[in-house]
Formats: structure tokens, C-alpha cells, sequence
């Protein structure tokens, strides 16, 4: 083969590889969407088709994040403030009425943005309908919480990933 014919040879191959890792590496991510920081996942489980993200009517009632474990309804929201975070907890009877249920014992364990891990038992509010509580000293950052429902010999278990 000629020199000429062999240099124009390279010369497609080395553009065709090029064109190729091109188009296989898609659009950068620079621009694109950040990715949703604070979405609901529910924690291992024997069952795991009974734990799951919530997918009901497809949103929350109360501007959190939502796990539906078996008959229960979990809706986490936290809430950055001047001296820590304020912690509220939605424990509803899954289905159409999402009945409140305020006889549970509810404990979060939070592992904060610096890996600290702490746990905040979240009393009744009887008037908000709702279990609350407040963090103190919470950073901004990417905080990790499991909730724990104990009522009786039921004891769901959510995991959620919050970010603020």
C-alpha cells in the first residue's frame, strides 16, 4: 500500500473514532438540570415490594417527601432555620383519607452533612396534627434520616436524603 493511501487510511480511522467517543459521550452537564436532591427512599426491608416510594396521588400534601410503607402514609419535611431545623413528620393511614395516627412513638436518626450522627425523638402536636420536633446546629448540606414509627408490635421504617 502507498504512503498516501496508508496516511488517508489513519486519517478516516482517527475520525471516525473521534466522531464516535463524541457522540457517545452526549451532551456535558454543564447546563443540564441539577438532579432532584431530596427524593424519598424507603429503607431495605424482608418485603421490599411493601416499602416504597410513595406513588399515590404523585405528590405530597404538605411540601415534603413522601415513603408509603404498607398501610402507612410517612411525609418527612425539614425546614432550614436561623438556629437549626425544624423537623416535622406526617404519619397517615395510606389511602384516600390519610387519616392521622397519633399514637406512634416516632424516633429520626440524622446523620448530618459533616457525618455526625444524632437521634430526635419527635413528640405529638396534637394541634398540627403532625410529629415535630427541632435539630439543633444543622449546617446546610445533604442530611440523611431514618424515621422509625413504633406503634405497638408495628414498626415502619422510611429512609429519606435531605438537602438544604
Amino acid at each position: 500500500m502507498s504512503p498516501i493511501l496508508r496516511r488517508e487510511r489513519v486519517s478516516w480511522s482517527l475520525l471516525i473514532t473521534a466522531a464516535i467517543a463524541l457522540v457517545g459521550c452526549g451532551p456535558g452537564t454543564e447546563g443540564a438540570s441539577p438532579p432532584i436532591a431530596a427524593s424519598p427512599v424507603a429503607s431495605p426491608a424482608a418485603n421490599p415490594d411493601t416499602r416504597q416510594p410513595h406513588g399515590g396521588d404523585g405528590h405530597s400534601h404538605h411540601g415534603g417527601q413522601v415513603v408509603e410503607v404498607g398501610p402507612y402514609h410517612l411525609e418527612l419535611v425539614m425546614v432550614q432555620e436561623e438556629k437549626g431545623a425544624h423537623v416535622d413528620l406526617f404519619l397517615l393511614q395510606a389511602g384516600d383519607d390519610h387519616t392521622p395516627i397519633p399514637t406512634a412513638t416516632v424516633t429520626a436518626q440524622i446523620q448530618d452533612p459533616n457525618g455526625n450522627e444524632r437521634e430526635l425523638p419527635l413528640p405529638y402536636d396534637a394541634a398540627g396534627k403532625h410529629y415535630a420536633a427541632t435539630l439543633p446546629d444543622a449546617p446546610s448540606g445533604n442530611y440523611q434520616v431514618r424515621i422509625r414509627a413504633q406503634m405497638g408490635d408495628d414498626a415502619p421504617t422510611a429512609r429519606f436524603s435531605v438537602d438544604f
